[in-house]
């Protein structure tokens, strides 16, 4: 600050130094001097009047007039400094305020002192610098401002107004004239260019305008046509921003061909500012008059863009909507391909449309700047073009799938393979191809590298995305990247994985089908002729269970080893037959080796199956010598049979009824055995007719032989019973029932009445005795000792007088022969002791229970659950005092009327005797009708019950009986009598419910019901139920 001080100070101090050295002789007028003044050529001015007094003194007041002119300016051009001095010391940052003083001190003062001069320029350059820089920023920055208002017309105009920086001192200082020319030029081509911009502007925003409406409208030829527009305001558009652009190439040009000449040439300077402000600058893409117009450029050129982007984009929405999801797999119906070819139309349209950034001259012209848009485009219409094929294929597909469903499964699949025109798995198989190529084709599309690059430029790959904020690009954010066609990749993804999926389901289902076609005839033929050889096996023993053939038709259960032989002899040379045509089958599953994970089931099955029918052969062979074994032994029983029948035979012509029913029933079980080596219908017809015939016959003539041994029987039985000994008839009548039943099956009445009597007789003694082979016989008879002892004890004891001691005594005998009546109660010597103690202990009160136990008997008996007590208590009262008034005759009453006494025949019964005796035989004498005889046999029974002696009714039974003939059936048909040794094999294996079931069985059929084994055989089983 002190240097500044002391310079103006010597600048002050030459204020009075007038130019010596001027020439005196020169003639100087005041009119020079004026126009020096005017110059503000101060310092000449000076010299002059120095001169202009030293020849004109007279006139030295006109001199000193312009001398005062000349030192008022200089004051004022001091004081000017004084302030440019203030400014900078004050306000370092104000340089328009120093540019303003500076122009002044340049105005006032044209030649200062060299000091001044030097100080004048050095504060002009720095604040001029600083200044400049401030105003070309701003102009930069407002022109950055109103581009993003979208005013580019403005913004040019506006950096415009910068051109006036450093250009008077550059035309002042260049003398270079072809250069001054040459920006001059250029500054006039600027200015000439930005001045139709307007103009051109309104009708480009207009055509983009129309266009992106085209382009939204869907109607390829209406953008096409609206682009022809947008190509040609674009191409006036690229003349104004070109000759800009040119321009300010020259301005650096300039410059550096400047800068080569004076190295010492700075950025603070006319060229390189409105170099800058042509161009703009680097760090600010929106800068400058070429960042203006490319704003609006790129703008409009990415809004085109987009718009068709963006109508493709909906263009693929709607063409996947038209696909209908999975129904284009089924249909074809409303898929709009047109689509697809108005695709690739705009991706055409799309790629001129980003063409026009080369309409712009750039440092590198030529390039396509945006390379990767335009390869998006290719890939869209690559997308497209695959698109269209897929669906060709797609509808291959469906026809194929149609013609496979044409294949339908026929009705009978061993009759279709059995013929090679109809096999129905060779025609699925022939299929399979189409559906793997399809396959292929499908794959190799997504597959492929294009698709996989997803439209990204190789170069691309690897770089990361642009930021958005770090825009480079003029106007927009222009990233260049693969634009995202997600909605046609997928669609075309979908289609092919899609297609891919459902021919390879389709292949795998026709080779599965046809392989499972395989495996089922191949299952169905084994299982056909396994069922025919099974039926053959069942043949040899064919249960009631299985007696069904595969035929339908039912057979009788039993044995057929001829049907057997004959059934797999005939089987063989189809099995032989069918087993080739599996191995044929087998091999072509073989040959589809990619396939073998899907069918291996059905290929193991087919493989089993032959397996299946080489056993059957072995079987066959197995079968065939087994039904022959059986032949020969159904034959062999046969012939036994017919040997036992003709013996039977032989012993009952000689009255051996025990031998022919063995003979009989031996022949009928060798019948049976036959027939369970070989059914035979006629076998079995004829053995069931003879047998049973023989056995009516056997059973007819022993009956007249059983009548009468039964009828001594009944006699020897009723003699027992009147003598009183009730065992022996009991015993008696058991034979004769046994005896009986050898040829009856419905009970003798007559026998049964005896017997009933003879059980009642018995029932009135059970308990009274204790028998010798009863378990407690040697316990009671010790206690039976021991009471009597006490008793005779008690007896000497009372008869000494020893009353006491005496009762003492015979209470421990009664206490003993409680013990006894605890388990026979009715012990008739433990009954008859009690009662003798009783009267010994005390007479009167025995006489009054003797009498309550006779009133109380005599009503007692005629209750049958009290019956036998009262009874045994009457004969033990009638024991102990017979002499007891009507104890007897109560006696004898109670046992007519319990049955152990016949009741006396009186005339009336002895006369209805006699009455049904009569009309039984007139039923015999008129009548051989066995339902007659029947009744007949009903009225001599109760004419015996009421008079057992009426022999004549005796008599008459006999002979009825012998009429109606022994009904018991001797022998059972075949078919019966395997159901009783069924039965029997039950009853042995503790099956009861079993062999129950089938004794009813045998029961249904009224022979049976009178075959003795057989009822003999349900009362076991009921026995066990």
């Amino acid at each position: 600050m002190k240097k500044i001080c002391l310079v103006f100070t010597v600048l002050f101090s030459l204020f009075s130094s007038f130019g010596v050295g001027a020439d005196d002789t020169e003639v100087v007028d005041l009119k020079a001097i004026d126009a020096k003044i005017k110059e503000t050529d101060y310092n000449q001015a000076l010299l002059m009047l120095e001169a202009y007094i030293k020849r004109s003194p007279d006139k030295f007041d006109a001199a000193q007039k312009r001398i005062r002119k000349i030192m008022k300016a200089r004051e004022e051009y001091a004081s000017l400094s004084k302030e440019l001095i203030d400014v900078i010391r004050n306000e370092p940052e104000n340089n328009q305020k120093k540019l303003d003083i500076i122009a002044r001190l340049e105005a006032l003062e044209k030649s200062p002192t060299a000091e001044a001069l030097a100080f004048i320029s050095q504060a002009k350059i720095a604040a001029q610098f600083t200044y400049y820089r401030s105003v070309f920023n701003n102009l930069m920055e407002i022109g950055s401002a109103l581009v993003a208002e979208e005013k580019y017309v403005e913004a040019v105009n506006k950096i415009r107004e910068g051109f006036y920086l450093y250009q008077d001192e550059f035309f002042a200082s260049t003398s270079d004239t072809e250069i001054t020319d040459l920006v001059k030029k250029s500054l006039f081509s600027v200015d000439t260019a930005i001045s139709s911009l307007p103009a051109v502007q309104d009708d480009l925003n207009n055509a983009c305008k129309n266009f992106i409406e085209a382009v939204k409208s869907d109607d390829y030829n209406r953008s096409m046509d609206a682009f022809a527009s947008v190509r040609h305001e674009f191409g006036r558009f690229a003349t104004v921003r070109n000759t800009v652009f040119d321009s300010g190439l020259i301005f650096e040009s300039a410059f550096s061909d400047m800068k080569k000449l004076d190295p010492k040439l700075t950025d603070s300077s006319f060229l390189p500012f409105v170099s800058r402000l042509t161009l703009g600058r680097t760090s600010d893409p929106d800068s400058g008059m070429v960042g203006a117009m490319d704003a609006q450029w790129n703008t409009l050129t990415e809004q085109m863009k987009n718009s068709v982007y963006e109508q493709m984009v909906a263009q693929s929405k709607t063409f996947e909507e038209s696909l209908g999801g999975e129904k284009v797999f089924t249909s074809g119906d409303g898929v709009r391909s047109d689509i697809l070819f108005s695709i690739k139309d705009f991706a055409l349209l799309a790629k001129e449309v980003n063409g026009l950034y080369t309409f712009k001259n750039s440092r590198h012209k030529g390039e396509n700047i945006y390379p990767q848009y335009d390869y998006s485009m290719q890939f869209v219409t690559s997308l497209s073009e695959n698109i269209l094929k897929q669906l060709d294929l797609i509808a291959l597909q469906r026809r194929e799938k149609s013609r496979s469903e044409s294949i339908v499964l026929p009705q009978d699949i061993v009759l279709a393979f059995r013929s090679e025109k109809t096999n129905y798995g060779n025609l699925k198989f022939s299929i399979a191809p189409v559906f793997e190529k399809i396959k292929t084709d499908s794959e190799n599309i997504i597959n492929s590298q294009w698709f996989a690059s997803k439209g990204i430029l190789p170069e691309k790959i690897s770089e990361s995305p642009p930021e958005e904020t770090s825009r480079i690009t003029a106007g927009v954010f222009i990233a260049d990247e693969a634009l995202s066609w997600q909605t046609a990749e997928n669609i075309l993804l979908f289609l092919c994985t899609k297609t891919a999926s459902l021919a390879e389901s389709e292949a795998v289902k026709d080779c599965k089908e046809g392989a499972s076609y395989f495996a089922a005839v191949g299952d169905l033929i084994a299982d056909r002729y396994e069922t025919q050889y099974a039926w053959a096996e069942n043949l040899m023993t064919l249960s009631a269970e299985n007696k069904t053939a595969p035929d339908g038709k039912v057979l009788e259960a039993g044995s057929y080893p001829e049907e057997a032989l004959a059934l797999v002899s005939g089987l063989k040379p189809s099995v032989l037959s069918d087993r080739a045509l599996l191995s044929d089958s087998e091999k072509i599953l073989e040959s589809k080796a990619e396939y073998q994970n899907y069918f291996a089931d059905s290929k193991k099955i087919l493989s089993d199956s032959i397996e299946r029918l080489d056993r059957l052969n072995l079987r066959g062979t197995e079968i065939s010598e087994r039904a022959q074994e059986r032949i020969l032994l159904a034959e062999s029983a046969s012939n036994e049979g017919d040997l036992r029948y003709e013996q039977s035979v032989r012993a009952l012509n000689r009255s051996d009824f025990n031998g022919a029913r063995e003979y009989l029933q031996r022949s009928r079980l060798k019948y049976n055995e036959s027939l369970s080596y070989q059914e035979s219908q006629s076998l079995r017809a004829s053995s069931n007719e003879k047998l049973l015939k023989l056995g009516e016959r056997i059973a007819s003539k022993e009956n007249e032989v059983v009548v009468a041994e039964v009828r001594q029987l009944k006699s020897q039985a009723r003699n027992e019973y009147y003598a009183g000994n009730f065992e022996e008839a009991e015993n008696l009548l058991v034979r004769a029932r046994t005896r009986w039943a050898t040829t009856n099956i419905d009970e003798d009445v007559e026998i049964n009445n005896l017997y009933s009597m003879v059980i009642t007789a018995l029932s009135m003694q059970t308990g009274r005795t204790i028998l010798p082979t009863a378990p407690l016989y040697p316990e009671m008879s010790q206690i039976l000792s021991i009471a009597n002892q006490y008793y005779d004890r008690g007896r000497e004891l009372m008869a000494s007088g020893r009353k006491a001691e005496a009762e003492a005594v015979l209470q421990q005998s009664k206490d003993k022969l409680h013990e006894l009546q605890l388990v026979y109660p009715l012990n008739q010597e433990a009954s008859l002791l009690t009662l003798r103690i009783n009267k010994l202990i005390d007479e009167d009160a025995f006489n009054d229970m003797f009498r309550r136990r006779v009133d109380s008997a005599r009503s007692d008996y005629k209750n049958p659950s009290l019956r036998q007590r009262a009874y045994a208590d009457l004969l033990d009262l009638y024991t102990i005092n017979p002499g007891y008034p009507g104890l007897k005759q109560l006696i004898y009453d109670v046992e007519i009327e319990i049955g152990i006494r016949q009741r006396p025949v009186d005339r009336a019964v002895l006369a209805r005797s006699s009455a049904l005796t009569s009309d039984a035989r007139k039923i015999v004498d008129t009548s051989r009708n066995e339902v007659e005889l029947r009744r007949a046999l009903s009225l001599v029974d109760e004419a015996i019950s009421l008079n057992p002696q009426n022999s004549d009714a005796i008599t008459l039974k006999d002979r009825i009986q012998v009429s109606i003939g022994g009904k018991a059936t001797v022998v059972l048909s075949a078919e019966d009598e395997m159901l009783y040794q069924q039965a029997i094999q039950e009853l042995q294996n503790n099956n009861i419910i079993g062999a129950y079931a089938l004794v009813q069985r045998l029961l249904q059929s009224p022979v049976n019901s009178r075959s003795a084994k057989v009822l003999d055989l349900q009362k076991k089983v009921q026995a066990l139920l």
